[in-house]
C-alpha cells in the first residue's frame, strides 16, 4: 500500500521532533563541574600532583598540574576544596602555595602561586571554604613580619567581561603571637594574641562581588571571646570593654563593615559561549539556591552549566535561602547570546 503524502510529512515532522529533543537532551549538562584528583606522580626526589576536570562545553577532559616539587611527597600536600585544587610544599628547598580553579568560560584551569620570600617561611595554609583560600606567612627578620593573605576566583576578574582573575588581599606588618583563623560564608576572620597579654587585635575581610574587591577591617581586643558565626565576627572590644559584633553590609555604598551581623546578598556571574551560559553563583551567605532559567527548565545547583535550545530574550533569576533567613533574589535580562 502506497504511502500517503500527509502521512509521509507527519512522519517526517515527528522525526525532526525527535531530533530537536534528543539534541537537546545530549546538550543538557550536569553542574557543577567536579575536579577529581590529585593523581601523585613521582620522579626520584621530585613529585607532582595533576588534577582533571570533564568540561562539557569543550566536550573534553581539561588537566591542571602543579609545579615540580622537590622532597618526600606527601598525601596531606594537595586536596580538593569546593571547586579549587589546592597544591602546599613546605620543604628543605621551597615554600610555595598553588591553588587553580577551571573556567568553562575560557576553557582552561586558572593558576594562582604564591612563593614565601628567601627570608621568610610559608607557615600554613589557615583554611580553604566557600571559594576562599587563605594563608600566613612570617618575616623572621622583623619583629612585625606576620602577614596574612586571602585570594577567592572571580571569573569577571576586575571588570564585567574581563577574563578571570584571582583577586588577592592581605594584613601585613603585624607582630608575632598565637594565632585563631577561619573560614566562615566566605568571611576570612583572625585574632593574633601579641606577647603582651593585654594586646591583641582580630581582623576580617570578605569579597565583594558587587565591588569587585575585598573589603577589610582590623579591631583592637581583649584576650577573651573570639568567634565567627553566620559571617559575622565576635570579640570582645578593648575600647568598649564589652562583647561587639561586627557584620558586613553589601547594601551600603561601597560596603562596610558595621556593628551587627553581616547581611546577606543574592549576586551572580554570567558568562556565555554562544547558547551555552555559565551561572556562578557568588552571593553572600547563601544555603541553597534556586535557578530559573527562564526556559522553562531549573536547577538547584549552587553554579550551573546550562544549554539554552531559545533565542533570547529571556530573564535568569536566582532565589537563594540565606545564613540570616531572609530570602534575596538576583535576575539578569539577556537580549542575545
Amino acid at each position: 500500500m502506497k504511502n500517503h503524502p500527509i502521512s509521509s510529512l507527519i512522519r517526517c515532522v515527528g522525526l525532526m521532533l525527535c531530533l530537536v529533543f534528543v539534541s537537546s537532551e545530549l546538550k543538557a549538562y550536569s553542574p557543577p563541574l567536579a575536579i577529581s584528583g590529585p593523581t601523585l606522580t613521582v620522579f626520584g626526589t621530585t613529585h607532582f600532583y595533576t588534577f582533571s576536570v570533564y568540561d562539557p562545553i569543550a566536550g573534553a577532559t581539561r588537566y591542571w598540574q602543579s609545579d615540580i616539587i622537590l622532597g618526600s611527597p606527601s598525601a596531606s600536600n594537595a586536596y580538593i576544596s569546593g571547586n579549587v585544587a589546592v597544591v602546599i610544599f613546605k620543604t628543605s628547598s621551597q615554600n610555595e602555595l598553588e591553588v587553580s580553579t577551571y573556567d568553562p568560560s575560557v576553557g582552561a584551569w586558572r593558576g594562582f602561586s604564591y612563593f614565601a620570600t628567601s627570608w621568610g617561611n610559608l607557615v600554613s595554609l589557615v583554611a580553604s571554604a566557600d571559594g576562599v583560600i587563605a594563608w600566613e606567612e612570617y618575616n623572621s627578620s622583623s619583629s612585625f613580619g606576620w602577614n596574612v593573605f586571602a585570594v577567592t576566583y572571580d571569573p569577571n576578574g576586575y571588570y564585567p567581561g574581563s577574563h578571570g582573575t584571582w583577586i588577592q588581599t592581605s594584613f601585613a606588618g603585624l607582630p608575632s603571637g598565637v594565632r585563631t583563623y577561619t573560614i566562615d560564608h566566605g568571611v576570612v576572620g583572625w585574632r593574633v594574641s601579641y606577647n603582651s597579654l593585654n594586646s591583641h587585635e582580630v581582623g576580617y575581610g570578605i569579597y565583594d562581588p558587587a565591588s569587585g574587591s575585598w573589603k577589610t577591617q582590623t579591631s583592637p581586643c581583649f584576650s577573651g571571646y573570639f568567634g565567627m558565626n553566620n559571617g559575622s565576627v565576635t570579640f570582645d572590644s578593648s575600647i568598649t570593654g564589652s562583647r561587639v559584633t561586627k557584620g558586613y553590609d553589601p547594601y551600603t555604598s561601597g560596603g562596610v563593615w558595621s556593628t551587627g551581623n553581616t547581611k546577606s546578598l543574592a549576586y551572580f556571574r554570567y558568562q556565555n559561549i554562544g547558547s551555552d551560559v555559565i551561572l556562578t553563583d557568588m552571593s553572600i551567605g547563601g544555603l541553597s539556591w534556586d535557578w530559573d532559567f527562564g526556559d522553562g527548565n531549573t536547577s538547584s545547583s549552587r553554579s550551573v552549566l546550562h544549554a539554552y535550545s531559545i533565542t533570547p530574550p529571556l530573564t535568569i533569576n536566582l532565589d537563594i535561602t540565606t545564613m540570616d533567613s531572609v530570602p534575596r533574589n538576583s535576575n539578569l535580562t539577556v537580549f542575545s547570546f
